[in-house]
């Protein structure tokens, strides 16, 4: 038996020892919860509106009792899978970077920044916390519990909160993996399929779950509170990790001096702590954590986009539908969606690719899209996206439009320069001869955003055609093809 299945016996009998060690007020406050199977080893209670392990209970409720802050304290605060590991790396070697060699290389980011319900008071409720942190001041932890749990005295003190969030997507498959890895090897708990732990996703039911409802307490506190909390994301930091560097050392009250930033101080925490470097490192290869997980489990592909592989086309539009119903219709959440290299502007709500709160710019091929038909730069269209065509991950856009088009300065330089044709006698009917090819009026500027700006994924799928060569049934038929599987919807085609 190797490692890996001795600790996960290990975390299945940690479970069973601590349902069987709670005390008679415990089993009494267990017996009031309502219960759910869990995704790996575990059952889940939901206390205080959120699912919590059996394994973490006790533990959680004397961190919630017993926890004495310090106003200089630092915590970070994930939802799991959303790049706990890697905020830990980050959040420490800024914190602590005049005061060490580079401890990573010998222990791992959950080791140097310990979680405070599933580690610190798992087997003491009372721990001594300054002998347990690496540094005292400040001290750092790690939590998943969300915001409206957390012990008061936190909420009350001047400690600051280090939050991360992920696209949900992206969080699902990463926690479905995760959660395959740690199951019982002997099967003694049931395997969920991808499709049943994707409802349980969707209904909430993960150690603690609901998603949004975690998300949404913790950027609600940032928006009351920005002193005290900084609210990042995943894909944000996957994008421009210096930038976000260096607005946690601002937040954390050690911003990097010009010598740290001109000697490359930035970039080498960024190196050091990235996914593909601590993937590598020895010390995140073996072993395992206080409660059996094995280092390496924490460790799998980092990427932005995977769910791509994974979810169908129903799971992809039923887990829309939720982030529309749990953020769009949210009021003050609503108003954030950020489209494309930081530009904003209203679509229909059924547009909507992804919440505001995940979406980072460039994310996907929707975007790019969007990009192209950027509203406040081509007057008079309407664009108009069907909803289905989400599915195909590429929205179908129907354009009407009286031409009258606004080009910037270095667009009308560019187009002084072209060749020219008229197409018919209608205004704005012109041809420009664009890098061998004939562009409409409209053409040059939307192919130079697309040319520019378009990031593509391994997965995604292009139909290219002539114009008036097949391209509507090519469309149909490729879409028809790829994604097959419509389960008990109507064939979009029916529909548009």
């Amino acid at each position: 038996m190797d490692t890996a299945e001795i600790s996960k016996a290990k975390l299945v009998s940690l479970t069973q020892d601590a349902e069987k060690s709670w005390d008679d007020e415990l089993q009494q406050l267990v017996e009031t919860l309502p219960k759910e199977q869990g995704w790996s080893v575990s059952n889940l209670y939901l206390y205080q509106g959120f699912w919590c392990t059996a394994l973490t209970l006790r533990p959680l409720i004397s961190f919630q009792t017993h926890f004495q802050e310090f106003d200089s304290d630092v915590i970070t605060a994930t939802f799991p899978k959303c790049g706990t590991t890697w905020l830990k790396a980050l959040t420490f070697s800024t914190l602590y970077r005049d005061r060490f060699a580079n401890p990573l290389l010998t222990s791992t980011p959950h080791q140097l920044v310990r979680f405070l319900e599933q580690d610190v008071y798992v087997n003491n409720p009372c721990p001594d916390l300054d002998n347990i942190c690496v540094y005292n001041k400040p001290r750092l932890f790690s939590t998943h519990v969300p915001y409206a749990s957390l012990p008061t005295s936190i909420e009350d003190s001047r400690c600051k909160i280090v939050y991360l969030c992920r696209n949900p997507m992206d969080m699902f498959v990463s926690l479905w993996h995760f959660a395959e890895m740690l199951r019982d090897e002997n099967k003694v708990l049931p395997t969920p399929s991808l499709d049943e732990a994707f409802d349980k996703s969707c209904r909430g039911i993960h150690a603690f779950g609901p998603f949004f409802d975690h998300v949404l307490g913790y950027w609600k506190a940032t928006q009351e509170n920005p002193d005290k909390i900084l609210f990042l994301k995943y894909e944000d930091l996957k994008e421009d990790i210096s930038s976000q560097l260096k607005q946690l050392a601002m937040f954390l009250g050690v911003p990097f001096t010009e010598d740290e930033e001109e000697g490359g101080v930035v970039e080498e925490i960024a190196k050091v702590c990235s996914f593909e470097n601590l993937k590598e490192l020895e010390v995140n290869k073996k072993g395992v954590d206080v409660i059996g997980i094995p280092h390496k489990d924490f460790f799998r592909k980092g990427k932005v986009g995977d769910w791509n592989n994974y979810l169908t086309p129903s799971m992809v539009e039923r887990l829309e539908k939720l982030i529309q119903q749990k953020l769009e219709n949210s009021g003050k959440y609503g108003g954030l969606l950020r489209v494309g290299n930081g530009d904003s502007f209203k679509l229909e709500k059924h547009m909507l690719r992804h919440s505001p709160i995940f979406m980072s710019e460039n994310y996907s091929a929707m975007v790019a899209m969007i990009w192209i038909m950027k509203v406040k730069r081509i007057r008079n269209f309407v664009v108009h996206a069907h909803a289905h065509a989400l599915s195909f991950r590429i929205p179908h856009v129907l354009i009407k439009f009286n031409v009258e088009i606004s080009w910037d300065d270095e667009l009308l330089q560019l187009l002084q320069t072209l060749p020219e044709e008229a197409w018919t006698s209608a205004p704005g009917s012109s041809l420009y001869l664009y890098q061998g090819f004939w562009c409409s009026a409209v053409g040059p500027k939307p192919v130079i955003s697309f040319q520019t700006h378009f990031q593509a994924f391994d997965s995604n799928v292009f139909v290219t055609i002539f114009p008036k060569c097949g391209t509507t049934w090519l469309k149909a038929l490729t879409l028809s093809t790829l994604v097959s599987d419509f389960g008990s919807a109507i064939h979009p085609l029916v529909l548009m």
